[in-house]
């Protein structure tokens, strides 16, 4: 990756491309154990239950097999939190729980009753009312991954009913297709009436929804953004009636030139993963699910693929950037490429030494979380870590809501 050399004093983008590859999309073995990850408080089975695909197993959490509970333990997240891990053994017969609904014409349905649905097949959405511009993005939202751009590639004859679903859901009568210059030849042939087609360049950050909606619609008080991949899962599940089992992964290993669109189960260990490949990861590697900007490091291959991992990054050691805990060298660079125009060097200081509610009048929950300061930040320190610790400890005691993007 390669940035252009400007002045810090103005605003400035590194050239950070998205990976434009043709990387077609190969359907990895369904696993015998799954091993899914739920609220600690809200499991609603137990050791030795059987369920089946599509049973609703925690408040946010729908089978994606069919199977028998096997164990049920405490499992720390990525970011500390406490989760409940849930193994199942999975069975060979699939079988759907009874009371799935199928709606293959959204225009014939009410908005509540198409949400219901869809949360019922494990697309949980709260969009909300008053949506003013709705776009479609082919777009990735981190330079690893190649799932959207890939997904529009095989299935852009399926571009018609995603957006009359979208239309459906959000009351507007036109929408806007975000394609890559390599697309839009293939954009132009597939777009059903209501569709406007716009062009960006395919670099990063320009496929993050905050970033998409400034550049489609900058007037907008409330817009909405959503991928290729998940509005097509919506849309197949929706008319077909069955659960979202699958999701579409990126394996993304730079040391073995690795990269691979995965069509895996959800629940699937990352160590399966790892296994079938044949992918080292020692203790000087690091195993990133969520991509290179924006990824969150997993401390073991244990965790597993669920319904929002994008991609599985693994980084040999050579190329580990160690963080270190060294003064802020006041070079500006941080302020001038970050996308939302916010002081980071200034935020990053005050949340180092806990002065919360100062990061909180400088406006840190405006901030994206893009990571692109910490990608410049010539003293290597912890940028993002810095403004997350300070989102996290003022959401304990929120004074002023702010209305973000949706997507």
């Amino acid at each position: 990756m390669t940035m252009r050399a400007v002045s810090f004093f103005q605003p400035w983008t590194p050239r950070v491309p998205l990976n434009s590859d043709i990387v077609p999309i190969e359907k990895f073995p369904a696993p015998k154990k799954v091993r899914l990850l739920a609220a600690a408080d809200e499991v609603r089975v137990k050791v030795g239950d059987a369920v089946k695909t599509g049973q609703r197993l925690a408040a946010d959490l729908v089978s994606p097999v069919t199977g028998t509970v096997t164990e049920i333990k405490p499992f720390l997240g990525a970011e500390g939190e406490c989760l409940a891990s849930l193994s199942i053994d999975v069975a060979e017969k699939d079988e759907l729980v009874e009371g799935l609904k199928s709606i293959k014409d959204p225009a014939g349905h009410g908005k509540d009753e198409i949400v219901a649905a869809l949360a019922d097949l494990g697309f949980p959405i709260n969009w909300g009312d008053g949506i003013e511009v709705a776009v479609v993005s082919c777009l990735d939202t981190d330079p690893v991954h190649t799932i959207n751009q890939q997904v529009f590639r095989e299935n852009a004859d399926k571009l018609k009913e995603a957006v009359a679903l979208l239309a459906a859901l959000t009351g507007l009568d036109r929408v806007t297709l975000v394609v890559t210059k390599q697309l839009q030849n293939l954009a132009g042939r597939a777009c059903p009436d209501g569709v406007d087609i716009r062009v960006a360049p395919a670099v990063y950050p320009n496929g993050l929804p905050e970033v998409l909606l400034r550049k489609v619609a900058p007037r907008a008080t409330k817009g909405l953004v959503v991928g290729t991949e998940k509005l097509f899962a919506m849309s197949d599940a929706l008319k077909a009636g069955r659960p979202r089992q699958d999701k579409l992964v990126t394996l993304f290993v730079p040391a073995m030139k690795l990269c691979k669109n995965l069509q895996v189960r959800i629940g699937t260990p990352l160590a399966d993963i790892l296994h079938k490949y044949e992918i080292d990861f020692s203790e000087n590697h690091k195993l990133i699910l969520g991509g290179a900007m924006r990824g969150m490091t997993c401390y073991s291959a244990d965790f597993s693929v669920t319904s929002a991992t994008d991609s599985i990054y693994v980084q040999e050691g050579s190329a580990v950037v160690e963080y270190e805990d060294s003064p802020c060298l006041n070079c500006g660079k941080c302020s001038a490429v970050c996308p939302a125009g916010l002081p980071v060097n200034l935020i990053c200081r005050h949340s180092e030494f806990g002065l919360f509610e100062e990061c909180r009048s400088l406006c840190v929950d405006h901030c994206i979380e893009c990571g692109l300061c910490a990608y410049v930040c010539m003293a290597r320190r912890p940028l993002i870590h810095y403004i997350k610790l300070a989102k996290s400890e003022l959401a304990k005691s929120p004074q002023v809501k702010l209305e973000g993007v949706m997507s």
